[in-house]
């Protein structure tokens, strides 16, 4: 086994979320969504990330050591830690803990029975890894009319586990804006989130701990897609896949997906931006706000960099499960020629109404992020 700080530890192979990037043949480490993710197990070149278990077995390991040890590990969520070519990644995941985090989780979801089963496995982990460091609230909005039988299979899980729900039609940002209340300027953030997210293996306390030490008004894991063709694969702004060597990037652009957002930044959208919010789509609306925002709600030279509001925490990765459910966007799991066609007229309109703040997608290509960067250690 690796040997690090005069200790012994172990690691086994971890859930594909944790697979960032591409993927490599580690001693005890091995590639499982090789397909997923386009790489050959093996091939030297590539990325396994690998939870550590740390046992103190090294009969020559001091007494110190072990306290130091053990005290570190009072203070470390268990998480999974990275490792790139003989560099392992060691940070604190610190979570929030004070009273004043609160976090409304608002999906948008249909009865599909996956969506239910999904939906209702993130609230669980989102209430157990913040349980006791941020107040959690649930907000269901239903675009079709809910089925009570389909989420209380097992007793009364929706009344105890949602606080808000609603049935409006449309997409998750307009249902969102139809039933956006001024009080939710009481919580720290808001994550809109498509009913096909999967964060059951994402660290939401690391998650939120980046989005609130990098400062901007909206924040997104990285992600990786499922799909059953490589093109179903492929990311909308292939700048969201997770970087292996950084925390989180500030970017000027972040998609409509699963953002978290500043109240403030809601209320600027919703309610002092009339154009913000289309009836047909939402296109082009993911490609401004974030130098909107900044430029509303900033202060001095930070209201002309876009990308001071926006970040993509790399640190806390989760997958999007690409299930293609929208009836009036997808048939047979491709995009309808007339939905394009629209989306496409929105996304211009956007770009006339707001220029000084669209980024294109060549701009957007041609843009240097910046990477806060992880601190590597090498393996002893």
């Amino acid at each position: 086994s690796p040997r690090t700080a005069g200790h012994h530890a172990s690691y086994h192979s971890i859930p594909p979320i944790m697979l960032i990037g591409r993927c490599f043949l580690a001693a005890s480490a091995v590639c499982t969504w090789s397909a997923l993710l386009g790489c050959e197990v093996g091939d030297g070149s590539s990325l396994a990330l690998v939870r550590k278990e740390t046992k103190v077995s090294d009969a020559s390991a001091g007494d110190h050591e072990a306290k130091t040890l053990d005290a570190l590990e009072r203070h470390t969520t268990n998480y999974y830690l990275p490792s790139w070519h003989g560099t392992r990644i060691a940070r604190t995941a610190e979570t929030p803990s004070n009273a004043r985090c609160s976090l409304l989780a608002y999906w948008a979801v249909s009865e599909k029975r996956k969506v239910v089963d999904l939906v209702r496995k993130n609230i669980d982990h989102l209430q157990q890894s913040l349980a006791g460091h941020c107040r959690v609230e649930v907000f269901l909005n239903h675009y079709r009319p809910r089925v009570p039988s389909s989420w209380d299979r097992e007793g009364k899980w929706y009344t105890q586990n949602v606080r808000f729900s609603a049935e409006a039609p449309g997409n998750k940002i307009q249902a969102m804006k139809t039933n956006y209340r001024t009080s939710w300027a009481n919580y720290s953030w808001v994550w809109a989130l498509d009913e096909d997210a999967d964060i059951t293996m994402t660290d939401v306390p690391m998650f939120l701990r980046y989005a609130d030490e990098s400062g901007a008004l909206l924040a997104m894991p990285a992600f990786i897609q499922e799909g059953n063709t490589p093109e179903e694969r492929l990311l909308s702004f292939p700048h969201q896949h997770p970087d292996p060597t950084c925390l989180y990037r500030y970017v000027q652009v972040v998609e409509l997906i699963f953002p978290l957002i500043r109240p403030n930044m809601l209320d600027l959208v919703f309610m002092k931006c009339p154009n913000c919010i289309r009836k047909a789509t939402t296109w082009g609306l993911d490609q401004m706000w974030c130098g909107y925002a900044a430029h509303e709600l900033f202060e001095g030279p930070a209201k002309l960099d876009g990308a001071r509001a926006c970040v993509i925490v790399d640190a806390a990765p989760m997958v999007h499960k690409n299930f293609r459910t929208l009836t009036h966007k997808y048939n047979r799991r491709e995009v309808t020629t007339s939905f394009i066609k629209t989306g496409e007229e929105d996304k211009k309109a956007m770009q006339t109404a707001f220029p000084e703040f669209f980024v294109s997608n060549q701009t957007l290509q041609m843009e240097v992020q910046r990477c806060v960067k992880r601190s590597a250690l090498p393996l002893g």
